[in-house]
């Protein structure tokens, strides 16, 4: 095995073996470099490939540490983010940040199928799991659709949960992307972690059964800790 290899199987045992915990801090760069004598830019490259499967997390200025577990599995893309992490067992709380009507970027207004100059109510919420960041929620729907729901349901309710309960709405159809990013200054302040935090974030519109779209926009999770898996079936 090549060498950075060798030294990620052994950085894996060394958490297995002693039993650490999410949080935990691991050896040091220079630690790894005088007890395996190997050269810097292999242990750099094993610690990056830990990083990426998970496993281990790197906090600028402060260390190197165990990471929290990763958020896996498929979401549906007819059902909200919450109703499919609630069939594993997880728990999302939703934050409002924002809800308004406003104009939308020039994508959301041709992802919606609007006209220049129209509006969108636009809702803008932190989503978290066990009082840790799992991703930011940005919503912008038609003034039209708007009018079929409360307020109060839009602001607080799972998006998609809300259109599903409509047949008009109902979610048939839903178009995604998935970009990778770097976070900046106003969501890394929302979500508590460091300006460039790598970041997914998934552009989704969804459209009812006349693939009339009835909401567009986009979840931004950290990457560290979530996968996003796409299935098709025929």
């Amino acid at each position: 095995k090549p060498l950075y290899v060798q030294l990620s199987d052994a950085i894996t045992t060394y958490i297995n073996e002693k039993a650490l915990e999410p949080g935990d801090p691991l050896p040091s760069e220079n630690d790894l470099l005088q007890h395996y004598g190997v050269s810097r830019m292999t242990v750099r490259i094993a610690i990056q490939r830990l990083a990426t499967e998970g496993l281990i997390q790197k906090i600028q200025g402060k260390g190197t540490f165990v990471a929290k577990p990763m958020l896996k599995g498929c979401v549906s893309g007819v059902q909200s983010l919450e109703e499919s992490l609630s069939g594993q067992g997880i728990i999302v709380v939703n934050e409002l940040l924002e809800a308004s009507v406003e104009y939308p970027t020039n994508r959301y207004l041709k992802e919606l199928g609007l006209s220049a100059g129209s509006q969108t109510y636009k809702i803008r919420r932190f989503k978290k799991i066990d009082n840790s960041p799992l991703c930011i929620e940005i919503r912008n729907f038609p003034l039209e659709i708007v009018d079929l729901f409360s307020k109060k349901e839009l602001n607080e309710s799972p998006a998609v949960k809300i259109m599903n309960s409509k047949p008009e709405t109902a979610v048939h159809y839903v178009y995604n992307t998935v970009k990778a990013t770097l976070l900046l200054d106003r969501e890394a302040e929302v979500m508590g972690v460091p300006v460039g935090t790598p970041v997914l974030t998934q552009f989704a519109t969804h459209c009812n059964s006349e693939r009339k779209p009835i909401m567009s926009g986009r979840l931004t999770f950290l990457a560290e800790r979530a996968e996003i898996c796409f299935e098709f079936k025929k």
